[in-house]
């Protein structure tokens, strides 16, 4: 998308001009600050309805560090 996602935003509802929830904001691009990242809607949807039926336990992987 074509908006600038500040700290804090992550999370927060990507809306329409209407106020209707197109999607969910996750990310900044690193070099071009009118640049941000969201998921649709449909995405977040398909992805919550997964994990409401989810029931193994999966592993969380490692820290890593960006350089």
């Amino acid at each position: 998308m074509r908006g600038r996602v500040l700290p804090g935003n992550s999370g927060g509802p990507l809306l329409s001009d209407r106020g209707t929830v197109f999607g969910v904001v996750f990310a900044a691009a690193v070099n071009d600050s009118g640049t941000g990242y969201a998921l649709t809607a449909d995405q977040v949807r398909s992805a919550a309805d997964a994990g409401r039926s989810a029931t193994a336990q999966v592993p969380t992987g490692s820290c890593v560090t960006a350089d």
